[in-house]
């Protein structure tokens, strides 16, 4: 099946001191509620941009590949920064000191792979955890951990609040695999990424295997005797040597199972399937950066955001003498994650050339205002460039992702249309109409 893929990133927000207002309504908040430009959530784009706990959050619009969807997250980087950057400081971060929030990851799937198919659901549950478990050392943002009275430098920022196998829960009882939501494996466990090989190898390596999952293709997968303390302890272990046990009483290192589930998909390719180039793109990376962890982790220091993360942190304790634990170097890796280009680290260590790129800034630029030729997003897109023409409109047009719904009346006109939209339809007759109609109203 064609895969659609997408990722909902919730922004850590620092108000700027002298931009507070009085009351309980933080000046950020009150700009994304009046901003003329969100349209039922969604911008010009095809991505949804709305608030959640008083979190800002951004919804990539529906990509049909690894790359746009890239394209898009750090196109939604730079909206939330022009919208709030004057009122506050962003972080793209999954942690603050005590909490976490999110940076869901959505796939598209065969639906008898969701859990209304038992026998189906727990296959996709066998061959999926152990990788899972396992591919924080890929897609890491790295966080110092305070544990009892000392500081550890750890892999995963999300790793501490996974609870569970599977659940339905998104805020407390975090799962692995999260069954909340409908029609599409929905996924809570990876850190809010910054560098583009982080969140290339996250979905990229994610998607080759599903399609060996769908196929059946997995067997005999190395089964973990306890994953939720395996992700534990394979995001403590920033040198990837410690082993976690198997059901069968072997132990794997984190690098272990990636490199099984790579291998798998080599055969998989040889023998199933024909890899797509992006998927050929995504096996060179996978073996790369599995050979270089294997050989020691800073080799990856200008790719993966931990490994970044960690030569920054360690060369500064190594200039001014300090520990894990100091407040200047707990600052600094803050510091990492913030998007104002001027003060945010990984963004100068980005501009001086010390971090590899796989997107340019004119493909990021034209996906702030452009939304994906090739899925639903374009219609929705066009729809909403309508509706910001017209703005009457928005009183009696509903969007989401899967539908258009027109209902009332404007000028005594009726607008009382339901339009349904599939993934990857990018054209429909209904939508033309009804852009048609609101253009005739004015």
């Amino acid at each position: 099946m064609k895969r659609i893929f997408g990722l909902e990133s919730e922004y850590r927000i620092v108000e700027k001191e002298e931009q507070k207002i009085l009351g309980n309504t933080p000046k950020y908040v009150q700009i994304i509620k009046d901003d003329p430009e969100i349209v039922c959530q969604f911008i010009l784009n095809g991505a949804r941009l709305y608030l959640d706990r008083d979190l800002v959050e951004y919804a990539t619009p529906e990509c049909a590949t690894i790359r746009d969807l890239l394209v898009y997250d750090r196109a939604g980087d730079r909206i939330v920064l022009k919208k709030i950057g004057r009122v506050a400081q962003i972080l793209k971060s999954s942690r603050n000191d005590d909490s976490t929030s999110g940076a869901h990851e959505n796939y598209s799937i065969l639906p008898q792979f969701l859990w209304e198919y038992a026998s189906e659901f727990w296959y996709l549950v066998k061959c999926l955890v152990p990788f899972l478990v396992s591919r924080q050392i890929l897609c890491g943002a790295g966080n110092i951990e305070r544990i009892g009275g000392r500081f550890e430098y750890h892999i995963s920022q999300r790793a501490a609040f996974i609870t569970q196998v599977t659940g339905d829960c998104t805020t407390a009882q975090r799962a692995i695999i999260n069954t909340k939501k409908a029609g599409r494996l929905h996924l809570i466990l990876g850190d809010a990424n910054l560098a583009d090989v982080s969140t290339f190898l996250k979905f990229g390596t994610t998607d080759i295997v599903l399609q060996m999952i769908e196929a059946r293709f997995l067997k005999k997968v190395p089964s973990l005797q306890k994953p939720v303390r395996a992700i534990w302890k394979i995001s403590s272990d920033p040198k990837c040597k410690k082993t976690v046990r198997l059901s069968n009483k072997k132990r794997f290192t984190a690098i272990n199972l990636q490199e099984w589930y790579y291998n798998q998909a080599r055969i998989f390719f040889k023998q199933v399937a024909r890899p797509t180039k992006e998927q050929k793109i995504v096996m060179i990376e996978w073996e790369d950066k599995l050979r270089k962890l294997s050989a020691d982790p800073e080799l990856c220091g200008t790719e993966l955001d931990w490994c970044i993360k960690q030569k920054l942190i360690r060369t500064y304790q190594a200039k001014r003498g300090l520990s894990l634990g100091s407040k200047e170097v707990r600052n600094l890796a803050w510091l990492y994650h913030l998007l104002n280009p001027e003060l945010g680290i990984y963004y100068k260590l980005l501009n001086q050339g010390k971090i590899r790129r796989l997107v340019i800034d004119a493909e990021i630029s034209r996906a702030e205002k452009n939304p994906p030729s090739n899925t639903r997003a374009k219609l929705r897109a066009k729809l909403i460039k309508t509706i910001l023409k017209h703005p009457r409109v928005k009183q009696v047009i509903f969007i989401d992702w899967n539908q258009i719904a027109c209902v009332g009346f404007l000028r005594r006109r009726a607008l009382d249309k339901t339009i349904s939209l599939k993934p990857l339809e990018t054209k429909n007759q209904q939508l033309e109409k009804l852009i048609e109609s609101i253009k005739e109203i004015d």
